[in-house]
């Protein structure tokens, strides 16, 4: 099976295609069809940008992607500032507490190395993990020294930091 230069091929869903050796110097588009791919030295695919990388969501559909940006990870810096979104280390947030406040289920809030004196007691949402640098570098303390620090719901994770 082969496509010709400047030529178009749909290869729909009620299609089957078995070749060795299959060649395409225009566009092949698979519609409702499985595509399965064995033993593939080189693959191109066009789109994207130099330096993405092909991620899915889990039911089929692909998208270009930059490395180092991660869904569902907010961080926490002493550089940051609470009106910051959090989702990179250039926008992150200032405090665990206003992280905690913008995270959902599956959410991993990684806090940089500093030590953060905060308003207490933090409500964790459930199934979110807050993940510090290492016990050494991250240190937390309540702003109430008679209050919790966390208030935590089921499944959450709490690790990598010193509590003052």
């Amino acid at each position: 099976f082969s496509v010709g230069e400047d030529a178009n091929s749909v290869i729909d869903g009620n299609s089957s295609v078995t070749a060795n050796g299959l060649s395409a110097t225009g566009n092949v588009e698979f519609t409702g069809a499985e595509v399965a791919l064995g033993n593939v030295a080189n693959l191109a695919i066009s789109g994207g940008s130099a330096g993405q990388f092909l991620k899915t969501d889990g039911n089929g559909a692909v998208e270009f992607s930059a490395p180092g940006v991660a869904t569902n990870v907010l961080y926490v810096s002493k550089s940051g500032d609470d009106s910051n979104n959090g989702t990179s280390l250039d926008s992150a947030k200032l405090t665990i507490a206003s992280a905690c406040q913008s995270a959902t289920a599956n959410t991993v809030i990684m806090v940089k190395a500093g030590d953060y004196t905060e308003t207490n007691p933090i409500s964790v949402p459930a199934s979110v993990s807050i993940v510090g640098d290492d016990l050494r570098s991250v240190t937390v303390r309540p702003s109430t020294t008679t209050s919790d620090i966390f208030h935590v719901r089921n499944g959450c994770y709490i690790t990598g930091m010193t509590f003052r």
